[in-house]
């Protein structure tokens, strides 16, 4: 990591609320959340499966996001490795307010719990991403070194 062990203390807070939240989701799917859906007309009952699957991959991205970034601050990954295009949290679209609101109140603060659970992600990737202004040619020169390697 690129910075005095703050990052490695955000990711491990944001990866315990992530399996917390990981943890609700299974409960409510097989408990309040099964009679409710059973309770809903087919319509409604296919967006609150199409929407639970989203959270479900929103929170596993996230989870899969912060096991990397914990592997790099273990050195098992390179800067490079875990910064790959296939290994970056996409930013991932919110739901639609129509489908939130008919979905069961169980179910919002669910779906709102892991937006913003996504949302803490994303910023962290950014701000982890951002190119930091190296502070002279040799600074540089030791960049484009660890890079290659």
């Amino acid at each position: 990591m690129r910075d005095d062990g703050m990052t490695a203390r955000l990711v491990d807070a944001l990866y315990i609320d992530a399996t917390a939240v990981a943890d609700s989701v299974r409960a409510y799917g097989q408990t309040a959340g099964r009679i409710e859906r059973e309770a809903m007309p087919a319509v409604a009952r296919i967006a609150y499966t199409c929407e639970m699957m989203r959270l479900t991959t929103r929170l596993t991205h996230v989870i899969a996001w912060l096991l990397t970034r914990q592997d790099l601050e273990a050195g098992e990954i390179s800067w490079r490795e875990a910064n790959s295009a296939a290994r970056r949290l996409a930013m991932i679209e919110a739901t639609d307010p129509a489908v939130m609101a008919s979905l069961p109140s169980g179910a919002r603060s669910l779906v709102s719990a892991g937006e913003a659970l996504h949302a803490r992600a994303y910023r962290l990737q950014q701000k982890l991403n951002r190119p930091l202004a190296p502070a002279s040619p040799a600074h540089r020169l030791i960049a484009r070194l660890e890079n290659a390697f």
